[in-house]
């Protein structure tokens, strides 16, 4: 008698095997989107500290190129939540909007460069004109004829992100004649109105369980340091 019975998985084997292997891919896709988002915060993060240590070397260079005599501090000014600053060191000068006067209505003043909003704009001013006002008000654009540039303009081809300026302030630590200690804080970060939020004073990050936020993507920094100026003598 001839055993007409073949061997092979049952469809519930096969069913039970697919559900297995279904599962399986939906955890690896998981992780591997979990491990992106980690990567992306981190080199926004890494982003982040680059530029505000870019920002700390040029600025800790023009202090020590200025005569404290010269340095004037005109600090932030405006609705609060909306300000634009100014620095005005005698050789060059740097004025900024906070982040939210960048995200403020289009019908708001705020400081231009080339027609665009400036972020943090270092410009070559022997006369401090930008911390000189008239008729009440300080210059709120930088000519296209200076010689200027803004620090934290966004170079995404580069793997850099956009960032402002949260607040910024310089307060006298020690000045005699010429030479004179100051300390420089500021905060840093990527503006999208969606990603941050205000707790205390601080600006922070949205959690990831905020359905609003993106995490990945944003990043917040305060910076500290004290300067000398006049710091290199002829």
């Amino acid at each position: 008698m001839v055993d007409r019975r073949r061997s092979g998985f049952t469809l519930v084997e096969l069913s039970l095997v697919m559900a297995f292997f279904s599962v399986l891919l939906i955890g690896v896709l998981t992780l591997t989107i979990h491990i992106g988002k980690l990567y992306t915060k981190g080199m926004t993060n890494k982003s982040l500290n680059t530029v505000g240590r870019d920002v700390t070397d040029v600025l800790r260079r023009d202090f020590a190129a200025a005569n404290a005599q010269d340095v004037q501090v005109i600090g932030e000014r405006g609705a609060i939540g909306m300000q634009h600053g100014r620095i005005c060191l005698g050789n060059v000068s740097y004025v900024w909007n906070t982040v939210g006067l960048l995200n403020a209505a289009p019908s708001v003043t705020r400081v231009t460069m080339g027609g665009t909003r400036a972020k943090l704009v270092r410009v070559i001013d022997m006369a401090r004109s930008y911390c000189t006002p008239s008729g009440g008000n300080y210059p709120m654009t930088v000519g296209a004829a200076e010689t200027a540039v803004d620090l934290l303009s966004d170079d995404e081809a580069s793997g850099k992100r956009d960032f402002a300026v949260y607040h910024m302030v310089v307060t006298p630590a020690a000045v005699s004649a010429g030479d004179g200690m100051y300390r420089i804080q500021f905060t840093l970060g990527t503006y999208d109105p969606n990603t941050t939020q205000v707790i205390g004073s601080d600006n922070t990050c949205k959690p990831p369980t905020d359905a609003a936020a993106n995490f990945e993507y944003c990043s917040v920094g305060d910076f500290d340091m004290y300067v000398r100026a006049g710091g290199v003598k002829e």
